[in-house]
C-alpha cells in the first residue's frame, strides 16, 4: 500500500529483467513503510541501483530484498552477488566512477535517511553476497 515503494521497486525489477538479473522481493504481510515518498524513492532507488550495478559484474547475478516491520522499526535487507569483496577493496564505499563529483551520492543519501530516522545501517559480506542491513525507527503515528 505504498505507491512510491511500488513504483520504484517495479521499475528496478523491470530493469533487472532486461539485464537477466534474478530478483527476489520478500515483503512480510502487513508491512508498513512510513517514510515520505521522496525518502522511499531515494532509499530503495539507490539501494537497488547500487545492487544492480554491483551484481551485473558477478558470474551469477542475483538480488534479494527483504522488507518487514520489527516493532517500531522498518527493517530492510538488500543482498546482491559480487564478483570480489567490496569491503576489502573499498571499505568506505566510495564511487569508482571517473567523475566523483557527479557520482557516489547514493550511499550518502541512504546514510542521511537512516540518520534522520534514528536508524541503523550495516554493510557486510557473506557467501559471495554484499548485504546492506537497515533498521529505521518509524513514529507510532505512522510517519
Amino acid at each position: 500500500d505504498n505507491d512510491a515503494f511500488n513504483a520504484i521497486v517495479n521499475s528496478k525489477v523491470a530493469l533487472c529483467a532486461n539485464q537477466n538479473i534474478p530478483v527476489r522481493i520478500n515483503i512480510k504481510s502487513g508491512t508498513v513503510i512510513a517514510l515520505a515518498p521522496t525518502d522511499t524513492a531515494a532509499l530503495f532507488g539507490n539501494l537497488l541501483d547500487n545492487a544492480i550495478e554491483a551484481t551485473s559484474a558477478a558470474e551469477q547475478p542475483e538480488i534479494t530484498l527483504d522488507v518487514h516491520n520489527d516493532g517500531e522499526y522498518l527493517t530492510v535487507e538488500l543482498a546482491n552477488t559480487i564478483k570480489t569483496s567490496v569491503l576489502e577493496t573499498n571499505r568506505n564505499l566510495e564511487t569508482t566512477k571517473p567523475n566523483k563529483s557527479m557520482h557516489g551520492l547514493g550511499t550518502k543519501s541512504i546514510l542521511e535517511i537512516v540518520r534522520r530516522c534514528n536508524g541503523m545501517l550495516k554493510y557486510y559480506e557473506r557467501d559471495g553476497m554484499f548485504i546492506c542491513h537497515i533498521m529505521l525507527l518509524q513514529e507510532s503515528d505512522g510517519r
